[in-house]
């Protein structure tokens, strides 16, 4: 049997494809040739653990969620038609009589590629999940633990008793009900009274309450319309980045505060420990 026209017909049969007559004379010819029946072997050996146990639906997901499109470029690039008449060009110059061990052929190394492509692509992906998930947020929150501190808070009651928003706030702040605090600073901050003072607690409850996109978002604001505290606002910044995973904007936002500020110290020893 030539050797393309065998390598399609193997892979008709393992596919169950071959009825009829085709199959009878095809499984007659593979009781006679054992070249044939190793080949075949070796052909559904490799389709069990290349697709079964490879291409799970949990593998499958990420590869189309989040590599699809890579491994879609590198097929183009790298998988063309002219590379696989290549291949198949080289594999006609091996005689089948010569072959001691079973050889993966042109029609087969096609049928695996994309299994490969999966399999490098679920390595890949535990790569990147141990490294991104499961190392790295755990050492940002051990560092966020480490040097997250929420601001005191300062006394400003009125003498007279008469508590305002800023002071309701504070209140809830310090019993650590900082979701109630939130719209009495809000509304301290719209009615101009510490407004400085009730971005920052502001958004130290914002991050106590895990909600860091928020909390950069005072920060800024802090930042912004309060030159004079712009220390304080990276400080409280860079510790959202850190809790973010966002190790590069951490280290470009702690080396923005002044030698002269009161984070600086504890800004330096955050920046040795990245």
């Amino acid at each position: 049997m030539e050797s393309n026209k065998s390598d399609i017909i193997i892979d008709q049969y393992i596919q169950g494809q071959l009825s009829g007559e085709a199959l009878k004379e095809f499984e007659a010819l593979l009781e006679k040739d054992t070249a044939l029946q190793e080949e075949v072997n070796f052909a559904q050996y490799a389709e069990v653990v290349l697709h079964k146990k490879l291409s799970t639906k949990a593998v499958q997901d990420e590869v189309d969620q989040k590599l699809q499109p890579l491994l879609t470029q590198f097929g183009d690039q790298y998988f063309t038609e002219a590379a696989f008449e290549q291949v198949e060009s080289n594999a006609e110059t091996v005689q089948p009589e010569t072959r001691t061990t079973p050889t993966p052929t042109p029609t087969l190394i096609k049928r695996l590629l994309p299994f490969a492509m999966v399999a490098a692509a679920a390595a890949l992906l535990l790569f990147v999940y141990w490294n991104s998930t499961l190392f790295l947020p755990h050492e940002h929150e051990k560092l966020y633990a480490n040097f997250y501190e929420p601001e005191k808070t300062i006394n400003t009651q009125s003498p007279t008793n008469a508590l305002t928003d800023f002071d309701k706030g504070t209140q809830q702040y310090n019993n650590k009900k900082y979701q109630e605090a939130i719209p009495h600073f809000e509304k301290s901050v719209d009615e101009n009274i510490n407004r400085a003072w009730a971005l920052i607690y502001t958004g130290n409850a914002q991050m106590e309450l895990t909600q860091m996109d928020e909390a950069i978002q005072t920060f800024q604001q802090l930042k912004t319309q309060y030159p004079d505290f712009a220390n304080k606002a990276n400080w409280y910044l860079a510790l959202c980045q850190l809790r973010q995973g966002n190790t590069n904007l951490t280290i470009e936002t702690l080396k923005r505060i002044s030698p002269d500020a009161k984070e600086y110290n504890k800004a330096q020893q955050l920046l040795k420990k990245l």
